[in-house]
């Protein structure tokens, strides 16, 4: 019975394709992307960063089956139609951020310069004038 509901589910999930795909599929910022649909649709509606407070939404006009589309912000997009399709994509920076190496090195800096203080401060061979005393 086991094996019988198994065939059909996957007897299911192979009939089902893709309601929204782009190309190419490696998005990137400032480049432009080809949305295709798999129903016509008159509008395309792209959600920068969603689920999130900070969330940004544009709308993009679509010809029937597709649309073209140029993020401006690099993360998570959420593409949707109207009519319900949706997919979530990553849009990539278009170059290496400086300000995220900056940070990065700078937590680093940070973490490594604390570990070494803390270690030689462990290990050196003076001790500490005001440690309680066992009696």
């Amino acid at each position: 019975m086991r094996c019988f509901l198994l065939l059909i589910a996957l007897a299911l999930a192979s009939g089902a394709q893709a309601q929204i795909t782009t190309s190419p599929e490696v998005i990137v910022r400032g480049e432009p992307v080809t949305v295709t649909f798999a129903e016509p649709t008159d509008s395309l509606l792209v959600t920068y960063r969603p689920n999130s407070g900070i969330a940004y939404k544009e709308v993009v006009p679509a010809s029937g089956t597709s649309a073209t589309w140029t993020p401006n912000r690099a993360g998570v997009v959420a593409l949707a139609t109207p009519a319900g399709a949706s997919q979530n994509v990553s849009v990539r920076f278009d170059r290496t951020p400086v300000s995220g190496i900056l940070i990065l090195t700078l937590a680093g800096i940070v973490l490594f310069g604390g570990a070494a203080f803390a270690m030689r401060a462990l290990l050196s061979e003076d001790t500490p004038t005001n440690l309680p005393l066992d009696t």
